[in-house]
């Protein structure tokens, strides 16, 4: 296959920071891309300090692109992707890749797909041989779909024994209603059980395909994995690739509650939250410094009030959620039973107030040092910078976020940061999700808001 396209990047000095006059510049490690003509995007990342090599996929599809009545269908193809291709059985491929001492892992997000491996780079070659057919080949072969599906399903019934877990799943199809972000990214028994082989085929040959995917190569390689990548990824053809189309996020009036009732949870667990922003709101560094200082830490709005004043909770959270389509901003927290309404009523005054009255530029500033020096470590490695790559270019967001990330976070001004706040935090109506025995709760949850109350085991049916 011919190269139609090679951007060679030129950014030495590996992971270092220096002052220049208009700010702080952060210097990126030096990678190329090429386009196939099949329209697959790759990122090259060399690196020399150890002999490994990489590969990252990132599809252009996730759970929102399941079927209505198809939930955990994305989360099944990318799970039996190595279990059956046209070349080899399930154990045939775990043998191939136990034999390179080599990872292969597929996991699933709500916008995309992720599929990653990596070996000694003396087994690149195999590694690319394997991984080509793997993610270009598989079959879905009934018997891995038989398998797979009681494995999933064991899965989904688990999942109500581990509350944190099932309280996240359960707020976020509370809080984003019909919207496909709503949905559990492992679906639910009853759809899980009604998946067939056609079903699998048809996502696959929807959304799995060159032009729809990114892939990164990082590590100890030389100039011919040029060659090896074009001639693996060959025969895999371009398709007509569906667009996705967003509902409107649902709207929120009051203070909405929903109960969902366990009898013997040693815990209650409390959820809260609103719409919150895209990925690509020019906004998004600025609410995150807020929800530094309202959720993000040990010294933040939130710990100080509720645990540390008042002694409900061990920990509590917040942060503002930003996807493809609009994220959800949300606090997540825990309590004894009989301190839910107090918990809730205690957050609840900190997110007003917070609205209110603003941050001070000590918060400011202590949340600006903590966000670039915890920069560093998101792409210290060169693994970790790839995978920013592919988010970056998922998103259609510039490498300047990445090497201006000093100078913008330190050009945000207290004014700026407030008026963010004002505009996206809105405690008037919200939704909050409570998991807890019902018959020590409901009358703490009556006063607060409207309320709901349903059992558990609807919603692991």
């Amino acid at each position: 296959m011919k190269v139609i396209k090679i951007l060679s990047v030129t950014l030495f000095l590996i992971l270092s920071a220096c002052s220049t006059n208009d700010g702080e510049k952060y210097k990126l490690r030096a990678y190329e891309e090429l386009k196939l003509d099949n329209g697959l995007q790759i990122i090259l990342v060399k690196d020399s300090s150890l002999p490994y090599f990489s590969m990252q996929m990132l599809v252009k599809a996730g759970a929102v692109n399941d079927p209505e009545s198809k939930t955990g269908l994305a989360n099944m193809a990318a799970k039996l992707l190595s279990k059956s291709t046209q070349k080899h059985k399930a154990l045939e491929i775990a043998d191939i890749i136990g034999q390179m001492g080599a990872d292969f892992g597929a996991s699933v997000e709500d916008d995309y797909t992720y599929i990653a491996a990596s070996s000694l780079s003396e087994e690149k070659t195999k590694l690319i041989e394997i991984f080509s057919e793997i993610v270009t080949s598989p079959t879905f072969e009934e018997s891995e779909i038989k398998r797979m599906k009681k494995q999933v399903v064991s899965g989904i019934k688990s999942v109500a024994d581990s509350p944190p877990s099932f309280a996240n799943i359960i707020y976020s199809s509370f809080i984003y209603g019909p919207h496909p972000y709503g949905r559990n990214q492992i679906g639910t028994i009853r759809d899980v059980n009604s998946i067939k082989r056609k079903d699998l085929m048809d996502f696959y040959e929807k959304f799995y395909s060159p032009n729809n995917s990114l892939l990164a190569i990082t590590g100890d390689f030389d100039d011919n994995i040029i060659q090896d990548i074009t001639k693996a990824f060959t025969g895999w053809k371009p398709s007509q690739v569906p667009q996705k189309e967003f509902p409107l996020f649902p709207q929120i009036s009051g203070v909405n509650i929903k109960l969902i009732s366990k009898a013997d949870l040693a815990q209650s667990q409390i959820r809260i939250g609103h719409k919150a922003i895209k990925r690509t709101n020019p906004d998004f560094l600025k609410l995150r410094l807020a929800s530094i200082i309202l959720g993000g830490g040990f010294s933040s709005r939130l710990m100080a009030r509720v645990r540390k004043e008042r002694g409900l909770t061990y920990g509590i959270s917040s942060y503002f959620g930003a996807e493809k389509d609009f994220g959800a901003f949300t606090v997540s927290t825990f309590t004894r039973h009989d301190k839910v309404g107090e918990t809730v009523n205690e957050t609840l005054a900190v997110l007003n107030k917070f609205k209110e009255d603003g941050v001070t530029e000590k918060e400011l500033n202590s949340a600006k040092a903590l966000a670039k020096g915890t920069f560093p470590r998101a792409i210290e490695t060169a693994e970790s910078f790839s995978r920013n790559l592919l988010l970056l270019r998922f998103y259609n967001i510039n490498d300047t976020y990445l090497s201006d990330y000093y100078k913008n976070i330190n050009k945000i001004t207290l004014s700026e940061v407030n008026r963010a706040i004002k505009k996206y935090l809105n405690p008037s109506n919200l939704k909050i999700l409570v998991y807890a025995p019902e018959n020590q709760t409901i009358d703490q949850l009556r006063p607060i808001g409207l309320l709901e109350v349903e059992d558990y085991k609807r919603f692991i049916q």
